[in-house]
C-alpha cells in the first residue's frame, strides 16, 4: 500500500520464520491436507516484494 501511495522510503517486513508471508488458515488446512503447494498460499511470490523495493528481514 505504502508503493502504491509513492511512499520512496525503505520499508522492510519483519518476520520470525524463514518464509515468506503465507495465509495462515489455508496453511492448516489445505496445506497440510496436501491440496495446495506452500507457494499457493504465499501472500505474494519472492519477486512482488523485490520489484517494490521491500526487504524481508526474516
Amino acid at each position: 500500500m505504502l508503493r502504491t501511495q509513492k511512499f520512496e522510503g525503505s520499508i522492510a517486513i519483519i518476520g520470525d520464520e524463514p518464509e515468506l508471508p503465507y495465509e495462515r488458515p489455508p496453511l492448516s488446512k489445505e496445506y497440510f491436507a496436501g491440496e495446495k503447494e506452500f507457494e499457493r498460499i504465499q501472500l505474494r511470490p519472492a519477486r512482488y516484494w523485490d520489484e517494490r523495493e521491500v526487504t524481508m528481514l526474516l
